[in-house]
């Protein structure tokens, strides 16, 4: 099938090839599965949230407009994570698309452990997710680097950090 699909509520799990069709994720609708899409662009209070549990979705083209938002899941057990493989652009609204991370583990990782969420051969627009820089899932703080290096084209790779410590008087 090659028309337009789009995702107005509930989840689209698409577990074999619409990569003809170009996907919008509007409010309250979810992408997932471990298939191919065409570009997929999530718009404000719509998610991407790759595999049917930890997996790889195949995207031509990704865009987080508004506060769309990347659901991913991350195992600090077995370092395995949710991944788009994205075959051209990534687009980010800066400031306002949302991550939110998910540990399905309970180990804390050791400093500099690097997961990635995201690849593509193409360009990224310098956005940036929403929050204070530091992502928290489970037992561990990450940083986010848009411009990591992989393979023949580049990440968004997830780098832990120190949690901040906690002081007590007493």
């Amino acid at each position: 099938y090659a028309g337009n699909t789009a995702v107005n509520g509930g989840l689209l799990a698409v577990d074999g090839s619409i990569a003809n069709s170009a996907v919008s994720v509007n409010n309250g609708g979810t992408l997932g599965g471990h298939g191919t899409t065409g570009a997929v662009t999530v718009n404000t209070g719509g998610a991407i949230a790759p595999g049917n549990s930890i997996g790889t979705i195949h995207t031509a083209g990704l865009t987080l407009s508004g506060t769309g938002a990347l659901h991913a899941e991350i195992n600090s057990d077995t370092l395995a994570a949710d991944l788009i493989d994205v075959i051209g652009d990534v687009t980010i609204a800066n400031g306002t698309a949302v991550l939110n991370l998910t540990d399905l583990g309970n180990t804390q990782l050791v400093n500099g452990t690097k997961i990635t969420l995201v690849t593509y051969t193409g360009a990224w627009n310098s956005g940036a997710f929403a929050g204070s820089g530091t992502f928290f899932a489970g037992l561990n703080a990450f940083t986010v680097n848009y411009q990591d290096s992989f393979g023949g084209g580049s990440a968004v790779t997830l780098t832990s950090v120190p949690e901040p410590t906690s002081l007590c008087f007493i």
